[in-house]
């Protein structure tokens, strides 16, 4: 199948991605220590992902980062304003957000700034965090990636992530 969203197409029969056609494109991608590029062995998925595509990468992955805190700490009006930062008018972006996966293995707990447990699931942390987005960049595409979960831990993700 093929995927379109603003320009930029994805399709599995294609050998790379390509970005829109006179148009530079940059490729930000949020999230924990895997978007950071632990257990890579060697750069990042989006550094891959960008060189493959011809895109430009900006990781912005933080080692032991939770959803709940990123949602806390409004990181995802970080990210929308990341994207406004690009000097060229006609330069897109693709957002990506993956994280969640220590919000389920550990659970988070009060002190040095991080939320209280009660704050709603997993995919609720989540879900602010791509509202905090959009406020700040109301046309930009954001794909969400779910981690790889276990089963009992994937339904405390699940929840609160929706349409």
């Amino acid at each position: 199948g093929q995927v379109e969203l603003r320009g930029l197409r994805l399709c599995c029969n294609s050998p790379s991605l390509r970005r829109p056609e006179g148009s530079t494109f940059r490729f930000v991608a949020y999230g924990d220590s895997i978007t950071q590029g632990f257990c890579s062995g060697g750069p990042s998925y989006p550094e891959r992902l960008a060189r493959l595509a011809g895109w430009t990468p900006v990781n912005m992955g933080i080692q032991g980062l939770a959803a709940a805190s990123g949602a806390a700490w409004r990181h995802g009006a970080e990210v929308g304003a990341v994207v406004g930062r690009e000097a060229d008018p006609a330069a897109r972006s693709l957002v990506t957000l993956l994280i969640g996966i220590n919000d389920c293995f550990s659970h988070v707990v009060d002190g040095a700034g991080w939320p209280a447990r009660g704050q709603g699931s997993t995919g609720e942390a989540v879900g602010r965090v791509v509202d905090q987005v959009r406020q700040a960049q109301p046309g930009v595409p954001i794909a969400v990636i779910t981690p790889i979960l276990t089963a009992g831990r994937f339904i405390s993700w699940r929840r609160g992530v929706g349409g």
